[in-house]
């Protein structure tokens, strides 16, 4: 009797011999019927409702139907007639298709799976693949057949879990790359792409000898995870789409020729940006914004060949950066970045005999129009406007072209895309949209922006969902240049003022330094809002006079006015409450910056200053405040053209040869000059550590010092009416 040891040896022998002795009838046995169906013309079929043990090579030269989901070894359909082979819908280890029979794929239930190698040996091998099922490849791909030709449907997918060899000159209506590790074309590979390549996941490793052939009218999807590392080849022109949820980088499939690309569709709502210059010929359609600049110094530029307009779907997504429109119809509305910024010919001349041919708008969302020192009040966006001949240089300005130009700007979120970061307009101008119109930078004076154009509509919100924009129009553009959308009668001047007061100064003579003092910011005693007292009682708006933060270089409260004279007591035009800094500088105390004057008319103006302890000094020539007399710096400091000369200050010190002079401390009493009076009240109050009046040299506390100061100016008067 036999051990158990050596039946199991034995049952083990017997199965394998069986599996060997299995693989040799199979084999057999469809050439048979194979060789029967010859002779007889009956359809051959490999029926299989068990399990084929294959480790070497099955040849099916007839139909087959296979009922195990997995089949070993190499598995190779070779019917060779002028009719068709139905292919069993399986996992194969290695799959391998010749002859000129089509093999039909007409199972809808579960793709033809390939785990190893995927092989259509010649070019006349055809695949009749069903729309609903698909072939996939886990590994190596040798592809010199068709899938489906004349049809544009048929899903191959390269879905494995290693980097995959893919090659030969076949085609494929959609390939899709599903695989993290990505595909490399190889041996001369040419893949020819009827319908589209969808890289999903992972990268397409192709290089200019072994790429991707896109057929005329094929598509490039890309989701934001799918990438192709080179140009693919194209044949005339082909489409690109773009879709995922994460903000995407523009990549090689997009070429660079100016007329390969057809269609683009942009579905990503997280958003695409260029990377380099890219020319659209057939179509555009955004359904997420495209940025055509990686960075303000890195820039880009999409042009847009027909002659209709690009689709912005549900009017939100925009081209952030320059479109150039490259074909121009006369006295025809064009959309350019938006749904709302549209540009209309009315002339294309230009005297130097190279009309218009090209227009090119960069819009610049959420952006403030440089440059950042003009004062206008304006919206969010900047915006640059260039009319280019055919050769792509800027026909100059006034030279016979002109166009209607279509403003637009955000002014509401739309949810749930987007959140309020996307509001252009700034507080100071809401509640005013419908008076904004198109200005324009002056590039010869370089000062301000100003109101351009015939302004034919003003801006409204009509027609869009929760007033999401406002837009309008403006005839009459004749010009290149920096734009804006702004308040015409808003801001006209910047008060720069250099002002010194005696009492923060601690060192006095020659060669001293002119910075005063701030004990009182440092002891926190200044008041975040001025004080009801004289002088800032003079301003009707003091009590909304505001500082967020009294920061160390703060000095005190000063007021600043605008007069008609210098000597008339009439009352001031304008009184504005604000901080003065140790070096001299009279801010804003929201944004410690120049104050922006914007509540009188453009004009000549004699400007106070006055302090709560100081006399009041005011400039004896009238100051030209105008947008076009923005950097004029009021010095009153330097001691010229103030009212009243050098005794309506005192000489506080000479820095670098140059005379220096300050308001003068002492005067407490609020009567416009200094007397007895004033040293006695300082005296009353002496030892008091407090945001005071009688405090002269702003140290926070009242000492013999601030007696002294107003002492030795007694006798001195203020030159400034009230």
């Amino acid at each position: 009797m036999m051990s158990s040891e050596q039946r199991v040896a034995s049952s083990e022998w017997g199965l394998r011999d069986r599996r060997r002795r299995g693989e040799v009838i199979l084999i057999v046995f469809c050439v048979l019927i194979s060789a029967f169906r010859l002779h007889a013309q009956q359809p051959s079929v490999l029926q299989s409702d068990g399990v084929i043990y294959n480790y070497g090579t099955i040849k099916i030269l007839g139909d087959a139907a296979i009922a195990q989901d997995t089949i070993l070894g190499i598995v190779s359909y070779e019917r060779n007639n002028a009719d068709s082979q139905m292919v069993s819908h399986n996992t194969y280890s290695d799959l391998r298709f010749s002859g000129v029979s089509v093999k039909k794929m007409l199972d809808a239930s579960r793709p033809v799976e390939a785990d190893s190698m995927f092989w259509s040996e010649t070019p006349d091998v055809v695949i009749d693949l069903i729309p609903a099922s698909w072939i996939r490849a886990n590994r190596t791909v040798r592809h010199e057949g068709s899938i489906n030709p004349g049809l544009r449907v048929g899903r191959f997918v390269l879905m494995g879990t290693e980097n995959q060899d893919v090659s030969g000159q076949g085609s494929i209506p959609i390939l899709e790359l599903n695989n993290a590790q990505g595909a490399t074309i190889t041996r001369a590979g040419g893949l020819q792409i009827v319908e589209r390549l969808d890289l999903q996941v992972g990268t397409m490793s192709n290089t200019a000898a072994d790429n991707i052939a896109m057929q005329d009218g094929a598509w490039i999807w890309r989701d934001d995870d799918g990438f192709l590392a080179n140009e693919p080849v194209w044949n005339n022109r082909y489409h690109l789409r773009y879709y995922g949820d994460a903000p995407m980088l523009q990549g090689n499939e997009a070429v660079r020729n100016t007329t390969a690309i057809g269609k683009l569709i942009q579905d990503d709502l997280a958003g695409l940006t260029m990377t380099h210059d890219v020319t659209v010929n057939d179509s555009l359609r955004l359904q997420g914004h495209i940025f055509t600049e990686e960075s303000d110094a890195v820039r880009h530029e999409l042009s847009f060949s027909p002659t209709f307009d690009p689709e912005y779907v549900n009017w939100w997504p925009e081209v952030n950066g320059t479109l150039v429109r490259t074909t121009l119809v006369l006295n025809q509305t064009q959309r350019m970045n938006s749904h709302f910024t549209t540009i209309s010919f009315t002339s294309f001349a230009n005297s130097q005999g190279q009309p218009v041919t090209r227009y090119a708008v960069r819009s610049k969302p959420k952006t403030v129009p440089l440059p950042l020192t003009d004062i206008t009040f304006k919206v969010e966006r900047f915006l640059q406007l260039e009319a280019r001949n055919a050769a792509g240089d800027v026909v100059p300005d006034s030279s016979g072209w002109d166009l209607t130009f279509g403003y637009t700007w955000r002014n509401r979120e739309i949810d749930p895309i987007e959140t309020p970061a996307v509001i252009e307009t700034i507080p100071q101008l809401v509640g005013q949209e419908a008076d904004l119109v198109l200005m324009r930078y002056d590039p010869i004076s370089q000062l301000s922006y100003n109101e351009y154009g015939l302004h034919q509509n003003k801006t409204t919100a009509t027609g869009n969902p929760l007033e999401a924009w406002r837009f309008g129009t403006t005839e009459l553009v004749k010009a290149n240049g920096d734009f804006a959308i702004g308040l015409s009668t808003g801001p006209i001047w910047v008060l720069n003022t250099r002002l010194l007061m005696e009492g923060p100064l601690r060192t006095y003579g020659e060669n001293f330094t002119p910075t005063m003092a701030t004990d009182l910011a440092t002891r926190g005693l200044i008041p975040s809002t001025p004080p009801d007292i004289y002088p800032y009682n003079l301003d009707p708006d003091r009590a909304t006079v505001i500082a967020p933060a009294i920061g160390d270089t703060v000095v005190d409260w000063v007021t600043v006015e605008f007069r008609t004279s210098p000597t008339s007591s009439a009352q001031p035009l304008l009184v504005e409450t604000l901080l003065l800094l140790n070096d001299g500088r009279v801010v804003d105390p929201f944004t410690l910056r120049p104050a922006i004057i914007a509540d009188i008319p453009a004009g000549q103006y004699n400007i106070a200053v006055r302090h709560r302890n100081h006399l009041a000094v005011i400039t004896e020539d009238k100051v030209l405040v105008s947008r076009s007399n923005i950097g004029y710096v009021v010095d009153f400091a330097s001691g010229v053209g103030v009212f009243g000369g050098a005794a309506a200050q005192k000489l506080v010190g000479t820095a670098n040869g140059q005379r220096h002079f300050g308001l003068i401390a002492g005067e407490v009493e609020g009567a416009d000059d200094l007397r007895r009076s004033d040293y006695n009240l300082v005296w009353n109050d002496r030892n008091t550590e407090a945001y005071t009046l009688f405090d002269t040299d702003l140290n926070g506390i009242v000492t013999t010092r601030d007696l002294n100061v107003s002492w030795n100016n007694r006798e001195r008067t203020s030159v400034a009416p009230r």
